[in-house]
């Protein structure tokens, strides 16, 4: 997703407040985080996939495809925080881990 495809929330009196939107935000990222470590720590083995005749290759192209997949929209989250944060910033989404 672009920068500018990424719908922020806009901070107001009848809103939710600006420190639940980041606090509920930054806990997606935590979140995500957290999955991506258990993704590292599950990393495909071959002696899991040889009886298979399976290309532990491609198993590990589809593992790091959903890694970086994660790693997209946590970043994607991450820049939301920051931007709702610090709305009179502008991110740069390519550049927020």
């Amino acid at each position: 997703m672009k920068k500018n495809e990424i719908l922020l929330p806009t901070v107001h009196l009848n809103g939710t407040s600006k420190d639940e939107l980041v606090n509920g935000l930054r806990a997606i990222t935590a979140g995500l985080d957290e999955a991506l470590r258990a993704i590292q720590d599950a990393w495909p083995h071959g002696r899991d996939y040889y009886t298979q005749s399976t290309d532990l290759h491609a198993v590990h192209a589809q593992w790091a495809k959903r890694r970086a997949d994660l790693h997209r929209i946590r970043a994607e989250f991450h820049y939301m925080a920051l931007q709702t944060h610090y709305p009179e910033y502008d991110f740069d989404l390519d550049e927020v881990e």
